[in-house]
């Protein structure tokens, strides 16, 4: 059973208990389930960072190890997150940094602006950002209305939710030309609009858009899309 919460923006690490008509919280002996929200007990708060700790890192390396454990940047300063859980264990997450920015994309990621066209400023756009997902869990399914989904599908369609609520459009992510053919396999049109470009300590990376009009134009995903809309 999946549950989506409303917003959560973690300003001061704090999280808000604001909530949607219609969506609940987590409640208690409910360990089981797989819970994927945007508004974020604070033990589950302290998890993502240590996830990501876990997975940028210390599993792929491109960014010194802490001894809090804890992976932490300026961009965490006005986000939402979107994540999935069970019980006390973070399996994914995702982050989400509302226009005009400045976003990820232009401190850490800027030369790949300079093969692609003026991305959105707009209250429009968001950018995602810091998407990861435990190792042990990555090739597992999870059940849904719509059939077993991998926790990716999952988080976006807590994303779908959030942009819904909150007027957001467009997403724009740095990722691998891989990552997005599989996303667009998935029913996700995560569309390259850069060229691939390869940094020192990282594989080829691509600057992409995500837009939602156009995920729910398509037929032959329509059940994912009626799945996406029910959240």
């Amino acid at each position: 059973m999946i549950k989506f919460l409303s917003r959560y923006t973690r300003k001061n690490h704090r999280s808000h208990d604001s909530r949607s008509p219609g969506l609940e919280a987590p409640g208690k002996g409910e360990g089981d389930r797989l819970n994927v929200s945007d508004v974020l007990p604070r033990d589950i708060q302290m998890a993502t960072l240590q996830l990501r700790h876990q997975v940028f890192c210390e599993e792929l390396g491109w960014l010194p190890t802490v001894g809090t454990e804890l992976e932490i940047d300026e961009f965490d300063v006005e986000c939402d997150s979107v994540v999935a859980w069970q019980g006390e264990d973070v399996l994914g997450m995702l982050r989400l940094v509302r226009g005009p920015g400045p976003y990820m994309i232009d401190r850490y990621f800027s030369h790949h602006l300079e093969s692609a066209p003026d991305i959105g400023r707009g209250s429009d756009v968001a950018e995602i950002s810091r998407l990861c997902v435990r190792k042990d869990v990555r090739q597992n399914l999870f059940p849904s209305s719509n059939g077993p989904m991998p926790i990716s599908l999952h988080l976006y369609r807590g994303t779908y939710a959030w942009a819904r609520r909150n007027g957001v459009r467009f997403y724009y992510c740095i990722t691998t030309p891989a990552v997005a053919r599989l996303l667009t396999r998935q029913g996700i049109p995560l569309r390259a609009i850069s060229r691939s470009q390869a940094s020192e300590d990282r594989c080829d990376q691509v600057l992409s858009i995500l837009d939602w009009r156009e995920f729910e134009g398509q037929r032959r995903f329509s059940d994912l899309v009626e799945w996406f809309k029910s959240a």
